[in-house]
């Protein structure tokens, strides 16, 4: 779910809203990741299974921590990423010892997009428009919103500055998809003038972050440290629940209570509903301090802009909540050397300098 979540926001951006009347192409070929209908689906359930078989000897049956789950969803990612489009251009990276690591994140990775023709969405057919060609002009924001502060413990943010640009939609490749005809959108976009070589290296990346909020069970001074990474306008839920029962954490209510979806639903694997991958009046709440203390807190970030103003949030938060994990600036390799080289022992004459 918090996969899905994300993708959605990486491809269609914060304001879609699913609408079950209306044919979506890029909505349905994400939900298609998913499906156990599908051969090979590189997100569904028995994939990601057989990938933590294969790379940490879990097993069906066998308990999946928030940790080890955030670590199968980044290789399901990885191994699919030069064969699925829709993954193509987002990259997963996971915290380790509860420490993100900037310049690690930061890492220099040309996107894929647009250089693949495979790379594209697709929308039904106009009738409107029979040259095959539509002009459209669009609002295109650099990093959405901004982070400005908080008040009374939940963050708040500014419209970023907004680029108008002029985009053509060529209508010009005809495929089909389950038995349904589609018309895939080619477009050619011009580039933004504020575009930099370095912001076009930066790859959008979902930050994982596994956390523990107390010992066997939730600390109460972190309760509204939780709360606020859900307010957060980067945040794309939480992986977590209760003891041996896995749940979808995506807001909160009142001061304690946590909004979550239960993903264990079971349903015929033969037949495809657009509609079942959607939790309608589904949504429930439980109090926080009943659930596992082990959970793994997610965090999307489309630009390097945008990533840079998450760190500030986050190191601001905090300053006023109980901190659940730190930011540094270089890579974990240089802080692995670093505290190597301040815990040598020189042995020196008769006295041992530390």
């Amino acid at each position: 779910m918090l996969l899905a979540n994300a993708l959605m926001l990486h491809h269609c951006g914060r304001r879609w809203r699913w609408r079950p009347k209306h044919l979506d192409g890029t909505h349905r070929r994400v939900v298609d990741l998913f499906t156990e209908t599908r051969a090979n689906a590189p997100c569904a359930i028995h994939r990601l299974v057989a990938i933590a078989e294969e790379s940490v000897g879990r097993k069906p049956g066998d308990w999946f921590g928030p940790a080890t789950t955030a670590h199968v969803l980044k290789e399901a990612v990885d191994m699919s990423a030069s064969k699925e489009p829709l993954l193509r251009n987002l990259r997963i990276y996971v915290a380790k010892d509860c420490t993100v690591y900037k310049a690690d994140v930061k890492v220099a990775e040309k996107s894929a997009v647009g250089d693949n023709l495979e790379s594209f969405s697709m929308v039904e057919a106009p009738s409107d428009y029979p040259s095959g060609l539509i002009p459209a002009e669009t609002t295109n924001s650099t990093s959405g919103r901004l982070f400005s502060g908080i008040v009374d413990g939940v963050p708040y943010f500014e419209e970023a500055r907004e680029v108008r640009e002029e985009e053509f939609y060529a209508l010009n490749r005809r495929i089909s998809v389950d038995g349904q005809s589609w018309i895939a959108e080619d477009y050619h976009r011009q580039e933004a003038s504020f575009t930099s070589s370095q912001e076009a290296s930066f790859k959008p990346v979902l930050v994982l972050i596994p956390i523990r909020l107390g010992a066997e069970k939730i600390n109460p001074i972190y309760v509204a440290t939780l709360r606020s990474l859900l307010a957060s306008e980067n945040c794309v839920g939480v992986i977590g629940g209760r003891p041996k029962h896995s749940l979808y954490l995506l807001g909160f209510q009142g001061a304690d209570d946590v909004i979550f979806l239960d993903p264990h639903l079971v349903q015929d694997g033969d037949v495809f509903r657009l509609e079942s991958f959607h939790s309608q009046d589904q949504a429930k709440k439980v109090s926080a301090l009943k659930l596992d203390p082990s959970c793994c807190v997610g965090f999307y970030c489309p630009t390097e802009e945008n990533f840079d103003a998450w760190c500030e949030m986050m190191r601001t938060m905090a300053e006023e909540f109980a901190p659940l994990f730190s930011i540094v600036d270089g890579t974990r390799d240089d802080e692995v050397s670093r505290r190597s080289n301040e815990d040598r022992v020189i042995i020196k004459d008769d006295f041992v300098i530390l």
